[in-house]
Order: structure tokens, then sequence, then C-alpha cells
């Protein structure tokens, strides 16, 4: 899609792609690991993820809309990921069901959920919605090593959604975009997904821009909030 243009320029796993969070989910991946991707649009975590954990590891992307995961399945097989990459078709949240997506015709980054879109009136379709617990449930529960989330405001109701996965997963670690606007669509503060990490086990936050710099919570998240009005950035949740 020609807003996907920057992604796509990147999707030979060249470096300078969001390089503290490739940097650092590098760091983070052995071979054999599992790693999830939530959002994964066109796949550049989940190739550069697929290549950390190599022939034994697995890799579940994510992505809800057909248009996207269509152009996802192309890049995982023509990077010659296709054993360990399985391309999920659906939205993830706080149940099972379905939910409306609001679809940019040109940029796959822009498709969120209606709720969270800002505009009832752009084209929306019918999206398959499940929990990562109900998802990797059918799976038998495979160890996850990291779980990345780019999903475009369901971030709180995601992290309702894996309770299960994050008490089966001692080690496991979490990466969620703090974007400022997309708080402000869906109303939620950036406090609450801190605290619902907390709930989760998670103690040790870490800022994903130019390094990786700790966030004590809730000391600094005044200034992170503030931050996230200049630009959006990645954070690692770690136990």
């Amino acid at each position: 899609a020609e807003g996907d243009a920057g992604v796509v320029s990147s999707l030979r796993l060249n470096a300078d792609y969001e390089p503290e969070t490739t940097d650092a989910l590098l760091a983070m991946l052995n071979p054999g690991d599992c790693f999830v991707d939530l959002g994964a649009r066109i796949g550049f975590f989940s190739l550069v993820a697929a290549r950390a954990v190599g022939e034994t590891g697995r890799v579940f992307s994510f992505e809800p809309v057909e248009t996207t995961a269509r152009l996802l399945r192309k890049n995982i097989v023509e990077n010659g990921f296709g054993p360990t990459c399985t391309v999920v078709q659906k939205a993830t949240g706080d149940r099972q069901g379905s939910v409306r997506f609001a679809i940019h015709e040109h940029s796959s980054v822009s498709n969120k959920m209606v709720s969270a879109a800002g505009s009832e009136t752009a084209q929306t379709v019918e999206i398959p919605m499940t929990t990562l617990d109900a998802f990797l449930a059918e799976q038998g529960h495979p160890p996850v090593h990291v779980v990345k989330m780019d999903v475009e405001g369901a971030e709180l109701a995601t992290m309702r959604g894996m309770k299960e996965t994050c008490a089966k997963n001692p080690h496991l670690r979490v990466i969620f975009e703090l974007h400022h606007a997309n708080l402000q669509n869906t109303k939620i503060a950036a406090a609450e997904l801190f605290e619902e990490l907390q709930s989760l086990g998670f103690q040790r936050f870490f800022r994903l821009h130019r390094t990786k710099t700790e966030i004590r919570f809730p000391e600094d998240l005044e200034e992170n909030v503030r931050l996230s009005r200049e630009f959006n950035f990645n954070v690692v949740a770690e136990r």
C-alpha cells in the first residue's frame, strides 16, 4: 500500500527501521524461542524475530486486515520464513467474537478498531477477534518469550486478554507502543497500561528511543507522557 512505503523499504531486514526496537528484540530472542507479533502489519518485526528464533522457533503474526495480511504472507514466504511464521488473521482484545475495523485505503499502518479510530464514517469491515489466552490455548500453550503489540489503541484490552499467558510464562517480556493520539482517541490513560502490566507481574519498564532508558512507575510517567506527545515510542515491560 502507498502509505507503507517506509516499512516496505526496510523489509529486507535493514537495521534502520525502528533500530532501538530491533536491537532490543534481537537481544531478547534466542534460537528455539516463540515470538508473538500483535499488529504485525506487513511483517518487519516478524521477519526479524523469525531469523532470531531459527528453524526450531515459532512466530505468530497477527494481522487482522485481509489486504495487509496478504502482503504479510507474501513477505514471509519471499524471505524464506514460511515454516517458522504462522499468520493469524484476527484482532486481539479481552473477549472472543468480532469487532469492526476502520480501513484506510492507502496505509495499513492506520487501520484500527472503529472505537479507536476517531471516526465512525470511515470504511469499516467486520474482523474476527480473539484473546491471546484463547489463541495460545488452541496451540497447546507453547512457551512464549516475547509479545510485541502495535494494536492502535487496543493495548489495554489485549493485556486484559493475556492473563493466563503471563502466568504461564514467568520470563515473558512485552513490548508496547506509547502512542499519545491513540490513548486520547480511546480515552485510556497511560497509567492504566502500566498498572495493568504491573497486575500481570511486570515490574520494570524501559523506553526505547535512541537508548534503552528505564521508566520508574509512577515517578517517571508524567515525563514520558509528555515525550509521547512529541513522538511515539515503544516500551519494554520486564518481570
